[in-house]
């Protein structure tokens, strides 16, 4: 009888705070559904049809209920498996082998030199010198080839590419397409790394522009490939035997040359170089019309398993309009999004960024390229130490990057997903507190504003700045909201939420990992609504807010396993660039003001750095109102979470005065803060309405 009753309250606790409960198994049935979509598609994502087939296929799992049927998930399973059998075993393919790295040389006995064939490397070099002379003049430049010589040029003949984190090639990575009209379309991933991050400090020597790297790529043909058309503008060389090169060069850098593969090219090597500026190398391949079908057919059988995917694990309300709004909404907000990415002058969706020299992007990239590397050797304690043993850049970024490149290659599209993401999680906050016309007005604001007149209203600036700038902002912005949302909306919907409290509270630990300087508004937040759960003795949330923000206590223990330091987030935090007015420095002011004198230097540099945290007019009133808001406690009796929320941005506010506070820094602080200020605003009015009932 006992045992009974045990097992019986067992089964009821795992039923209603596990597996069982009602809002995780849906999750967990969500997140298998879209496992079977990308193994559908295959990795990496990194082609634009496909990219665009996830996030449709994101959207409409997202946004509607999975379907509970262990009849359809076999078939579903069995859909895949076969069309995985199809694509990779029995439909012919086309297997390219590309190899590719930037040129430089500096002396002799490098890796190029030693790797390359000769008639190869030493046009090249010809060509490098000659269009480069290293003792040439730099002028004012301070970014300059010749200072590469510190960076000892290319570690390996071919370079790593992400691209082929799934594949097991010869060189670089498999392509089974070649159209390339510049080095952004090839996306040679090792431009954006610290190797080709040439930072002159000696700055007397010429400079080659980052735009227009000195590279070489080559290709190695199957027998596919034959009757397929090759065509080039630049310097070609053609393998005729083993080292035995032909030159397929033309004096007109714009004339285009084509032939058609014959079989005795197969197996060859075939050279592109782009040195010269005034002739850059651009390359297509057609394949040959049987290949050519059997790829299409790929495409279209994949396309159609994702939709048959759908259709039988998730519920599509087709007849009811009104449920399937949100997904239509979705799809139409991502389309919106897209126009002003491709409008603002960088094709994000189909180029490949190129991060400039001396940025902290190449630093990301390039540890994430070297987490990868270990990764696939195995090494999984030096791919956790993120090649820092204490974090001094953003902790989470390089390893954001590094699971980019195993879902997306070599491309944005991972980044690109958390923009979308934090747009479409921005608009569900703002639209949970406010009226339906408010919440669009904001939006309208948020998208149509330029960057010029406020930067932290304006999605351009969201877009240009942060996210094409490969800072980590955007990501840590997309998880602060998440978490923020999770916590906040089904706090007052729900007597006790502790999954969605785990996960909200994980996803904030993820926005510190990624943007440390945002903890100490998170960290307060947490710290008055742990307090308000106490009160209200929902211990059980509280213990599950622990232990989702538990995460966060892996940034200090990361860096006293491999620093042996104890440093609680970043070593960076209190160098002299980014602590820009010292705690010091405001009890001195303290001390002087108590003394009447308002010149000391403390207070100028207090008053100088604070004109730069209100900008303009606009943000004064906001911030006024905002404290009005804080203040008038009986505004916000039914909001307390937002009331935590203003509080903790206040908080972040006033270390907005002592360490840097960049816009891409203070962006999201600002605009959270105009939210809260619209809510508050909106609180008051309907206060103001029940007292006059």
């Amino acid at each position: 009888m006992f045992l009974s009753q045990a097992q019986e309250k067992y089964s009821k606790f795992i039923k209603r705070h596990f597996i069982l409960r009602n809002h995780t198994l849906p999750l967990l049935e969500k997140i298998g559904v879209v496992f079977l979509i990308i193994i559908t598609i295959g990795l990496p994502i990194n082609k634009l049809p496909f990219y665009i087939l996830f996030i449709f296929a994101l959207i409409i799992i997202t946004q509607n209920k999975p379907k509970s049927s262990t009849k359809n998930w076999l078939i579903a399973i069995a859909l895949v498996l076969l069309i995985n059998i199809a694509s990779n075993f029995i439909l012919p393919t086309l297997k390219i082998e590309e190899g590719f790295n930037y040129f430089v040389y500096n002396k002799r006995g490098e890796v190029l030199e030693k790797n390359l064939p000769p008639p190869i490397f030493h046009f090249m070099k010809k060509a490098l010198r000659d269009e480069y002379p290293k003792q040439g003049p730099c002028k004012d430049k301070d970014y300059c080839w010749g200072d590469a010589i510190k960076y000892k040029g290319p570690k390996e003949v071919f370079a790593f590419s992400g691209d082929a984190i799934w594949q097991k090639p010869k060189y670089s990575r498999i392509v089974d397409n070649i159209s390339f009209n510049n080095q952004r379309e090839l996306r040679i991933d090792v431009f954006n790394s610290e190797e080709v991050n040439w930072l002159d400090l000696k700055p007397k020597r010429s400079m080659i522009p980052r735009t227009q790297i000195p590279y070489f790529v080559m290709y190695e043909f199957p027998t596919e490939a034959i009757g397929g058309i090759l065509c080039w503008k630049g310097d070609l060389f053609w393998e005729m035997e083993k080292d035995v090169f032909k030159y397929f060069g033309h004096p007109n850098p714009n004339f285009t040359q084509c032939t058609k593969l014959p079989p005795e090219a197969i197996g060859k090597r075939v050279f592109g170089i782009s040195i010269s500026s005034q002739k850059r190398l651009s390359m297509q391949f057609a394949p040959n019309k049987n290949i050519k079908k059997y790829l299409l057919i790929k495409k279209i059988v994949k396309f159609i398993g994702v939709f048959l995917i759908l259709l039988l694990l998730i519920n599509i309300p087709f007849k009811r309009i009104n449920l399937l709004a949100p997904t239509i909404f979705l799809i139409i907000g991502v389309l919106i999004t897209s126009y002003f990415i491709m409008s603002s002058g960088y094709h994000y969706l189909v180029d490949f960024l190129e991060y400039p020299t001396g940025s902290d992007a190449l630093i990301y990239n390039s540890y994430a390229r070297e987490i990868v590397k270990n990764l696939l050797k195995g090494d999984i304690v030096e791919a956790l130490r993120g090649n820092e043993a204490v974090f001094y850049f953003m902790p989470g970024m390089r390893y954001f990057i590094a699971i980019e490149k195993i879902f997306f290659g070599d491309t944005n599209y991972g980044l690109l997903l958390m923009l979308f993401s934090f747009i479409v999680i921005l608009w569900k906050f703002i639209r949970y507190y406010l009226a339906l016309p408010i919440s669009i007005l904001i939006f309208t604001v948020f998208f149509c504003i330029n960057k010029t007149i406020d930067s932290w209203l304006s999605f351009n600036f969201y877009f240009i700045y942060i996210a094409l700038g490969g800072f980590p902002g955007i990501v840590s912005y997309a998880f602060l909201m998440a978490g923020l949302f999770a916590i906040m909306t089904k706090f007052d919907r729900l007597k006790s939420f502790p999954w969605y409290g785990f996960w909200g509270a994980l996803s904030l630990a993820l926005a510190i990992f990624l943007r440390p300087n945002l903890a100490f508004m998170i960290l307060v937040f947490l710290s008055l609504l742990a307090i308000h759960l106490i009160k209200n003795r929902r211990y059980l949330d509280l213990i599950y807010i622990c232990i989702g923000f538990s995460f966060v206590i892996l940034i200090p223990y990361h860096n006293w396993y491999f620093g042996k330091k104890f440093v609680p987030l970043t070593s960076a935090a209190f160098i002299k660039a980014n602590y820009i007015v010292p705690i010091s420095t405001y009890v001195k002011a303290f001390k002087e003001l108590l003394s009447f004198n308002t010149s000391n230097p403390a207070i100028v540099t207090i008053l100088n750095y604070s004109s730069t945290w209100i900008r303009n007019e606009l943000h004064f009133i906001i911030f006024m109102f905002f404290i009005l808001g804080i203040l008038f406690k009986k505004i916000l009796k039914n909001l307390p979470l937002i009331r935590f929320l203003a509080i903790g941005l206040l908080i972040q506010h006033i270390t907005l005065n002592i360490w840097q506070n960049d816009p891409r820094y203070s962006n999201i602080v600002w605009l959270l803060t105009f939210i809260v200020t619209l809510i508050m605003f909106y609180e008051f009015i309907n206060y103001g309405n029940a007292k006059k009932n």
